[in-house]
């Protein structure tokens, strides 16, 4: 019995050291699938600071801040940013003291880090934009969708494609256009044969819920981007980029997003595209990236009837392409605006805002064919769209001088910021002027 007893035990003990082999397998196996190779690009403006690069991620990077305060913790993600201090530090030179010159990231307001400058050689400023403003931010987008969590927080998979991209205006509408993207990465073509291609963008629009008014449901869209100048230019490495100024051929998309390319030379190009913001300085989306190989044309020749004649084009006088609309001037940025809200204590004040509870005064824009209403609880980002002034308001609480325009509209309690911008119409298209100062106000009633 007492042999059993000691057999029992060594099996026992056998079987404790088997569980613990076991299990120290399982989890280097487990850190050695949380392997991943991303790809990552970034833009700025209407340049590429970044051609597309590969970047490993272990989960040994989640134990570096990267001098910037990455989280090492828990909370820590292979995220964007960590790919990209990743790449800053054995591609570019940075370490963990001079890191903040290469990226500029800061606490963000709701959680992890927010980052407000890229220096690929960490001697720039790190704006977004590439000329000196105060509005300009930057973001990223996975797989062609825009992030909608921070970029130190979003979890990255295997193969994921990462663009980081810098622009001017960070306040959307949501008829506008910021992340654009090409449909394939990679195409192929034929000399003197037309490709087509389609630019497009994805998005969200607000609408208020038809049950309850007080509740906004986000509508996601995927559209193509008008407007744009497609280029392509010659590959030659992995850091070959498409511009206006190094194209061997341009396109310009129609109101579908789609544009046709014809090569008349072989080989293999690098594409890209840009479009101009409304003050024709700037730009207002980000650029893609794909690449395409042309290849010969095939040398059989189609058969030709003995019967038919060749007979000369008849001559036409030129015309305009079709997707080009006349130069439409943005409007200026409205003035004097100022928000008040509603005072149940004033019957007489109260009467003329009816169903809404604020009401929004500014300086007409001349030559302005309407104006788009912004409201947002922080001054600085946030703000969407509540409603379009086309015709002046019915009721005043005071006479309006000549140069006003007004509109009331409904906010829940709480501090708001109000901004007014003025469009012009171009065709169907809406050119935008630049916003407006916000203007501050206290809701405290319904």
């Amino acid at each position: 019995m007492k042999q059993q007893q000691q057999h029992s035990k060594k099996l026992t003990a056998l079987f404790l050291v088997f569980a613990l082999v076991l299990s120290l397998t399982n989890g280097f196996t487990a850190k050695a699938a949380g392997t991943i190779t991303v790809t990552l690009r970034v833009e700025q403006d209407a340049q590429t600071l970044l051609s597309p690069v590969q970047i490993t991620l272990t989960e040994e990077d989640l134990n570096k801040d990267y001098g910037i305060g990455l989280a090492t913790d828990s909370a820590a993600t292979l995220s964007p940013l960590r790919a990209l201090a990743k790449y800053m530090a054995e591609n570019r030179g940075a370490t963990e003291e001079t890191m903040n010159r290469y990226i500029m990231a800061e606490p963000s307001y709701y959680g992890g880090l927010y980052m407000s400058g890229i220096s690929m050689d960490g001697q720039t400023d790190g704006s977004a934009s590439t000329e000196s403003l105060s509005d300009v931010y930057w973001s990223y987008a996975v797989n062609n969708t825009v992030g909608s969590v921070g970029i130190s927080e979003a979890a990255l998979s295997d193969s994921d494609d990462i663009v980081i991209y810098g622009l001017w205006s960070p306040y959307p509408a949501e008829d506008e256009v910021l992340y654009s993207f090409f449909e394939k990465s990679e195409y192929t073509a034929t000399v003197n044969t037309p490709l087509s291609l389609t630019l497009k963008t994805r998005g969200s629009n607000w609408v208020p819920d038809e049950e309850n008014p007080d509740l906004w449901n986000e509508i996601p869209y995927e559209k193509g981007v008008a407007g744009a100048t497609i280029t392509a230019a010659e590959y030659t490495d992995g850091n070959s980029t498409a511009t206006e100024q190094n194209a061997s051929l341009t396109a310009r998309t129609d109101d579908a997003g789609t544009a046709a390319l014809t090569f008349t030379k072989a080989g293999k190009y690098v594409l890209s595209a840009s479009r101009k913001a409304a003050d024709g300085i700037h730009y207002d989306i980000s650029r893609p990236y794909a690449v395409i190989t042309v290849a010969e044309a095939s040398s059989q020749s189609p058969k030709v009837t003995p019967s038919a004649k060749p007979t000369a084009a008849p001559t036409a006088a030129p015309t305009a392409s079709p997707e080009e609309t006349p130069e439409v001037k943005a409007p200026a940025k409205p003035k004097s605006v100022s928000a008040v809200a509603k005072n149940k204590k004033d019957a007489r004040h109260s009467a003329f805002f009816k169903k809404n509870n604020v009401r929004v005064i500014w300086k007409k824009v001349k030559n302005a064919d309407g104006y788009r209403i912004y409201a947002s609880r922080k001054k600085k980002k946030g703000y969407k769209k509540v409603t379009d002034v086309k015709k002046k308001s019915a009721a005043t609480l005071t006479e309006l001088p000549k140069n006003f325009r007004e509109v009331y509209i409904k906010r829940k309690k709480g501090t708001w910021y109000i901004k007014v911008r003025a469009y012009k119409k171009n065709g169907k298209k809406r050119i935008y002027g630049p916003y407006s100062k916000p203007a501050k106000v206290k809701v405290k009633e319904k």
